[in-house]
């Protein structure tokens, strides 16, 4: 299963001599996406013409959740791969997803 998602913010964050670039991205679902399903496009994302950078992460957030606040999904990359991917329950507090999030584990 492919997810459907938009970026809806890209922010270079180089430092020093580490390019650097964050990655918001919405995704577009009607139920809580598994793990495993939001790591393949956190790595599709990154395989897209990120490669290059240094560090690249990828925050994910579901409907109207707000993109300038906690992600649900985070993905973290170096130039060879995926270092870390990791899902934030906490994020999901106060939003329509709350209790959904549980649900599907």
């Amino acid at each position: 299963m492919s997810l459907n998602y938009r970026i809806v913010g890209k922010e270079d964050t180089s430092y020093l001599n580490t390019p650097r670039m964050v990655y918001r991205v919405a995704l577009e679902v009607e139920k809580v996406p598994d793990k495993k399903t939001m790591k393949e496009a956190a790595i599709e994302i990154w395989g897209d013409g990120n490669r290059k950078w240094k560090e690249f992460t990828v925050f994910m957030y579901l409907p109207e959740m707000n993109t300038k606040g906690a992600a649900y999904g985070i993905g973290n990359f170096t130039r060879i791969g995926l270092k870390e991917f990791k899902v934030m329950d906490a994020s999901l507090c106060g939003t329509k997803w709350e209790d959904k999030g549980k649900e599907e584990k």
